[in-house]
């Protein structure tokens, strides 16, 4: 289950408990690889390969979760490696192209959050 579709404290905070230990396999596996390639800032060494690819498609996610959720996902105190990544990701020329912007994603998910509020706010219509 997705943080912001959690309908309980504690399925929010099972949410987050994945969410992050998800990050933490991800800062582990950029450290091996940084460690792999003698200190390349990508996956898969000097340069974007296949799995930044596939993990840069959830960058915006990543940004706008914080104002959405008020979760950080991804922190330079807890994952340094692949916060530093994240921003050279988003600041690829190719990646700036292509991604949705984080103001957009926030709001496309604010109005995502209001709606069940707002159909379980409203009274049910009789027949």
């Amino acid at each position: 289950m997705a943080i912001h579709a959690a309908g309980t404290e504690e399925e929010k905070a099972e949410a987050v408990a994945r969410t992050l230990a998800a990050v933490d396999t991800l800062e582990r596996a950029l450290a091996d690889a940084e460690q792999r390639t003698r200190g390349k800032e990508w996956f898969g060494g000097g340069g974007v390969g296949f799995v930044d690819l596939a993990l840069g498609g959830l960058v915006p996610a990543i940004q706008a979760s914080e104002p959405t959720t008020g979760l950080r996902i991804v922190d330079t105190a807890r994952t340094p490696r692949l916060a530093a990544w994240v921003e050279r990701f988003a600041a690829l020329d190719e990646a700036r192209a292509a991604m949705p912007t984080v103001d957009r994603l926030v709001e496309m998910g604010r109005k995502r959050l209001a709606e069940p509020h707002a159909a379980a706010a409203a009274p049910e219509e009789s027949n």
